[in-house]
Protein backbone atom coordinates (compact mmCIF):
# COMPACT_ATOMS: atom_id res chain seq x y z
CA UNK A 1 0.00 0.00 0.00
CA UNK A 2 1.60 3.11 -1.17
CA UNK A 3 0.16 6.01 0.61
CA UNK A 4 1.46 8.93 1.55
CA UNK A 5 0.45 10.42 5.05
CA UNK A 6 1.94 13.34 6.16
CA UNK A 7 1.18 14.72 9.92
CA UNK A 8 3.21 16.73 12.37
CA UNK A 9 5.11 15.48 15.30
CA UNK A 10 6.24 18.08 17.90
CA UNK A 11 6.94 20.89 15.30
CA UNK A 12 8.26 18.58 11.78
CA UNK A 13 5.99 17.33 9.44
CA UNK A 14 6.44 13.45 9.18
CA UNK A 15 5.74 11.94 5.55
CA UNK A 16 4.88 8.09 5.83
CA UNK A 17 5.19 6.66 2.01
CA UNK A 18 4.29 2.80 3.44
CA UNK A 19 1.62 2.31 5.55
CA UNK A 20 1.63 -1.76 5.07
CA UNK A 21 3.47 -2.02 8.91
CA UNK A 22 0.66 -0.01 10.44
CA UNK A 23 -2.54 -2.71 9.23
CA UNK A 24 -3.86 -4.90 12.19
CA UNK A 25 -5.02 -8.40 11.54
CA UNK A 26 -7.94 -9.72 13.54
CA UNK A 27 -8.66 -12.75 11.46
CA UNK A 28 -10.05 -14.85 14.46
CA UNK A 29 -12.81 -11.58 15.32
CA UNK A 30 -13.27 -11.26 11.36
CA UNK A 31 -11.34 -8.32 10.51
CA UNK A 32 -8.04 -6.16 9.47
CA UNK A 33 -8.00 -2.50 10.55
CA UNK A 34 -5.37 0.60 9.15
CA UNK A 35 -5.22 3.72 11.39
CA UNK A 36 -4.00 5.79 8.43
CA UNK A 37 -4.18 9.27 11.53
CA UNK A 38 -4.59 9.11 15.02
CA UNK A 39 -3.53 11.94 17.47
CA UNK A 40 -1.71 9.54 20.53
CA UNK A 41 1.06 6.60 19.66
CA UNK A 42 -1.78 4.17 21.59
CA UNK A 43 -1.39 0.87 19.49
CA UNK A 44 -4.93 -0.05 20.67
CA UNK A 45 -8.55 -0.77 19.20
CA UNK A 46 -10.36 1.57 21.42
CA UNK A 47 -10.02 5.72 21.26
CA UNK A 48 -8.28 6.98 24.65
CA UNK A 49 -9.23 10.31 26.48
CA UNK A 50 -8.96 13.40 23.98
CA UNK A 51 -7.92 11.49 20.60
CA UNK A 52 -8.99 11.09 17.39
CA UNK A 53 -8.27 8.02 14.76
CA UNK A 54 -9.09 8.27 11.51
CA UNK A 55 -9.05 4.41 10.21
CA UNK A 56 -10.12 2.00 7.37
CA UNK A 57 -11.38 -1.10 8.67
CA UNK A 58 -11.42 -3.94 6.26
CA UNK A 59 -14.33 -6.83 7.34
CA UNK A 60 -14.04 -10.37 5.84
CA UNK A 61 -16.39 -12.23 4.42
CA UNK A 62 -18.84 -14.39 5.90
CA UNK A 63 -18.18 -13.06 9.43
CA UNK A 64 -20.27 -15.52 11.97
CA UNK A 65 -18.75 -13.56 15.48
CA UNK A 66 -20.59 -10.86 17.14
CA UNK A 67 -18.43 -8.66 18.78
CA UNK A 68 -20.52 -6.46 20.80
CA UNK A 69 -18.53 -3.63 22.00
CA UNK A 70 -19.37 -0.11 23.26
CA UNK A 71 -17.45 2.45 22.88
CA UNK A 72 -16.67 5.69 24.49
CA UNK A 73 -16.34 8.09 21.30
CA UNK A 74 -18.44 9.27 18.20
CA UNK A 75 -18.27 7.08 15.48
CA UNK A 76 -18.83 8.29 12.13
CA UNK A 77 -18.54 5.73 9.59
CA UNK A 78 -18.42 5.66 5.47
CA UNK A 79 -19.36 2.24 3.65
CA UNK A 80 -16.66 2.45 0.94
CA UNK A 81 -16.65 -1.06 -0.65
CA UNK A 82 -19.16 -3.82 0.08
CA UNK A 83 -22.48 -4.13 2.58
CA UNK A 84 -21.92 -4.65 6.53
CA UNK A 85 -24.98 -4.87 8.66
CA UNK A 86 -24.95 -3.26 11.94
CA UNK A 87 -26.23 -4.37 14.97
CA UNK A 88 -27.45 -2.14 18.07
CA UNK A 89 -29.46 -3.02 21.22
CA UNK A 90 -32.86 -2.44 19.42
CA UNK A 91 -32.34 -2.80 16.01
CA UNK A 92 -30.17 -4.36 12.85
CA UNK A 93 -29.64 -1.94 9.93
CA UNK A 94 -28.12 -2.50 6.30
CA UNK A 95 -25.51 -0.20 5.15
CA UNK A 96 -24.17 -0.57 1.40
CA UNK A 97 -21.36 1.11 -0.94
CA UNK A 98 -21.57 4.89 0.35
CA UNK A 99 -23.89 4.67 3.12
CA UNK A 100 -23.00 6.42 6.33
CA UNK A 101 -23.57 6.15 10.05
CA UNK A 102 -22.94 8.33 12.94
CA UNK A 103 -23.08 6.93 16.38
CA UNK A 104 -22.32 7.75 20.26
CA UNK A 105 -21.30 5.26 22.65
CA UNK A 106 -23.71 2.61 21.57
CA UNK A 107 -23.51 -0.91 22.11
CA UNK A 108 -23.00 -2.45 18.79
CA UNK A 109 -21.50 -4.93 16.94
CA UNK A 110 -20.64 -5.14 12.92
CA UNK A 111 -21.46 -8.30 10.54
CA UNK A 112 -20.04 -9.28 6.86
CA UNK A 113 -22.34 -11.63 5.93
CA UNK A 114 -21.71 -11.55 2.17
CA UNK A 115 -19.00 -13.52 -0.32
CA UNK A 116 -16.70 -10.90 -0.02
CA UNK A 117 -15.12 -7.95 2.18
CA UNK A 118 -16.36 -4.59 3.17
CA UNK A 119 -14.22 -1.61 3.98
CA UNK A 120 -15.54 1.37 6.55
CA UNK A 121 -13.78 4.08 6.92
CA UNK A 122 -14.61 5.34 10.47
CA UNK A 123 -13.25 8.62 12.25
CA UNK A 124 -13.43 8.10 15.83
CA UNK A 125 -13.53 11.12 18.71
CA UNK A 126 -13.49 10.48 22.19
CA UNK A 127 -16.17 12.04 23.42
CA UNK A 128 -14.49 13.86 26.41
CA UNK A 129 -13.34 16.13 23.60
CA UNK A 130 -16.26 17.64 23.14
CA UNK A 131 -18.82 19.58 25.64
CA UNK A 132 -22.82 20.74 24.73
CA UNK A 133 -22.60 19.66 21.47
CA UNK A 134 -26.11 17.95 20.66
CA UNK A 135 -26.61 14.15 20.98
CA UNK A 136 -25.74 12.11 17.89
CA UNK A 137 -27.66 8.70 18.32
CA UNK A 138 -30.90 11.00 17.72
CA UNK A 139 -29.67 11.72 14.34
CA UNK A 140 -29.15 8.07 13.15
CA UNK A 141 -28.17 7.09 9.79
CA UNK A 142 -27.70 10.12 7.44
Amino acid sequence: MNKIIIHRNKKNPIIQNDLEDRIVYRPKIGFSFLDLYRTSEMKNLDVVENEIIFRIVNFLPKTKKRLFHKTNSIDFAYVLEGQIELILEQQEIILKKGDSVIQEANNHAWINHEEYSCKVLFVLTSLNRYSGIPNVSEIGMC
